[in-house]
């Protein structure tokens, strides 16, 4: 099956592109507060440089401390103008591209809770926001989408309609007045919310998330923490390939620190050697990177006392979490690392980005056989 689904992707990630997108600057900060943190071509930024009007580039992670908030209004032409406000502990990339003739603006939803302010988009343009296990179809609204640290997500709007479509492909519709709601290992389901409630609904609902994080503490590290190891394995095994086409990766590095790119016959023969490993890697990026950022913060209940157990026979959450902290520097790295190169490919593509195709009608099966190798 996995052959399958990369014979499929492979000639989206090779084929030219008829339209192109900038891959510099897409917005700017407008409001910073507390500890507020960006990581650009696979590494952060000095923290002088995150500053209040500093540019917003595609492909950037943006991330916010638990005492962090920050607003970006996106300012690119190609991409529908709108203002991202992002709450405490909130992780988010935006990611701009060209994908069958329209040009594609993602935002990639990683951990906490943003709110989203969109003008009408064009005829040309797409916008959504990628949770774990959805896909929020955005044509012009207010919305917030909030998660917790179990994997559930509550999307409310006061503004316009966002269409929910759940890994199953059922669709919801969260309008003023409704609510989608998709609490962990369980169905999504439309929540009758009157405007004037909303506020302290989502209030009451994110409290009551993180009752139920602390009650279930070991569950949830335990779980994650398995997981964590399947998908390091994965990941960890593609990052070696890429590795292995050091030279194609380096003169890209270079040639993007000169502000331009190789020959067209160079470029065609360079996407082909990394487009595969490219495309598993941000697969499986999709997933690594919510289940590292969900485990540090479970850490912090487990430093309360919360959750502390064995793991397995050989291995307590104590020991794990010794162990994330030692690889946390090389994985952030790693995963820093796919996201600069798929911005680096996506300037040999015209601005094309098919990685986004494929993370945007993701085929979970191919993943999870991976996994559990």
């Amino acid at each position: 099956m996995r052959k399958l689904v990369l014979f499929f992707f492979l000639p989206l990630l090779l084929a030219p592109s008829n339209g192109s997108v900038e891959q510099g600057q897409i917005g700017e900060t407008v409001y910073l507060e507390g500890d507020v943190s960006v990581v650009r071509n696979g590494a952060a930024l000095a923290a002088d440089a995150v500053v209040i009007g500093a540019p917003v580039e595609n492909f950037d992670l943006v991330k916010t401390g638990d005492d962090g908030s920050a607003q970006i209004k996106v300012t690119s032409a190609q991409a529908p103008a709108s203002t991202l406000s992002l709450s405490p502990d909130t992780q988010f990339t935006f990611e701009l591209s060209a994908l069958q003739g329209h040009t594609h603006s993602s935002i990639n939803l990683i951990s906490g809770s943003l709110r989203l302010k969109v003008s009408a988009l064009s005829s040309d343009q797409d916008l959504d926001v990628q949770t774990e296990t959805t896909v929020l179809g955005v044509r012009g609204t207010e919305l917030t989408v909030t998660t917790s640290d179990a994997g559930d997500v509550l999307v409310d709007c006061s503004t316009g309609a966002v269409a929910c479509t759940a890994e199953n492909g059922t669709e919801y519709q969260a309008t003023p007045g409704t609510v989608v709601e998709n609490q962990a290992d369980g169905p999504f389901r439309s929540v009758p919310v009157a405007a004037s409630d909303l506020d302290a609904f989502r209030s009451t609902w994110a409290e009551q998330r993180r009752a139920a994080v602390r009650a279930n503490a070991f569950r949830l590290i335990q779980a994650n923490a398995l997981r964590y190891q399947r998908l390091r394995e994965v990941f960890d095994k593609d990052y070696g390939a890429l590795r292995r086409q050091q030279t194609i990766i380096s003169k890209w590095i270079a040639e993007d620190r000169q502000g331009k790119i190789g020959a067209a016959t160079d470029i065609d023969r360079e996407k082909r050697a990394v487009a595969g490993t490219i495309l598993r890697l941000r697969r499986t990026l999709f997933r690594l990177e919510r289940v590292h950022a969900r485990l540090l913060r479970l850490q912090r209940l487990h430093d309360q006392g919360f959750g502390r157990g064995d793991i397995s026979a050989t291995l307590t959450t104590a020991q794990f979490f010794d162990q994330l902290q030692r690889d946390r520097a090389d994985v952030e790295m790693r995963m820093a690392s796919v996201r600069y190169l798929t911005r680096l490919y996506s300037r040999r593509n015209n601005g094309e980005d098919p990685t986004a195709y494929s993370l945007r009608f993701r085929e979970e099966r191919p993943l999870r056989q991976r996994e559990r190798r």
